[in-house]
């Protein structure tokens, strides 16, 4: 079976680090329109401690791993063969996962618990969609992104909360 998934999520990886139009670079830009300080994410899954690759809840690894939040991980979600050219083993729609894990102090809670996930939405979007044309071969992104919100929650010490964005890509082998 051809690599389908893994080539689309190694592409978005790729663009999410890249030095010129990746995430960290965005969301340096966009960050003075929330009034918030950016923050990094090291995409090195070896070395990271807030990027993980794989749809994992960070409980379930925070004591395997020293983690930092934000969190992110990224994963391959669904794909379906459409079958829509011959004689391709696969040709559809495949999504890829990323989840970011915030975190804030209990003693420090913001009154604005919105703010950071907007301000990752404008950098999530720009990163996608604002320079065309960042993937490549087998891999065709239409500029389809979506997002859920999960609600803040109270948990230990801290508030968190899970944003997790989805992009949706033509896969064929």
């Amino acid at each position: 079976m051809p690599k389908i998934g893994l080539v689309f999520r190694d592409q978005v990886l790729d663009r999410l680090k890249d030095a010129t139009y990746g995430f960290n670079t965005v969301l340096a830009a966009v960050a003075p329109d929330y009034g918030l300080a950016p923050f990094e994410i090291n995409w090195d899954p070896a070395t990271s401690k807030n990027f993980v690759l794989g749809m994992i809840e960070p409980a379930e690894i925070q004591d395997a791993k020293p983690l930092r939040y934000p969190l992110v991980t990224l994963f391959t979600g669904n794909g379906v063969n459409k079958k829509l050219h011959k004689p391709a083993e696969f040709d559809g729609p495949v999504d890829v996962g990323i989840d970011f894990h915030f975190s804030w102090k209990a003693a420090a809670a913001l009154g604005d618990f919105d703010a950071m996930s907007h301000m990752v939405e404008d950098a999530m979007i720009r990163v996608f969609n604002r320079e065309p044309n960042w993937f490549s071969g087998q891999v065709a992104y239409d500029g389809d992104i979506g997002w859920e919100k999960k609600p803040v929650k109270f948990g230990g010490e801290n508030w968190f909360q899970l944003v997790r964005y989805y992009l949706i890509a033509e896969v064929w082998d």
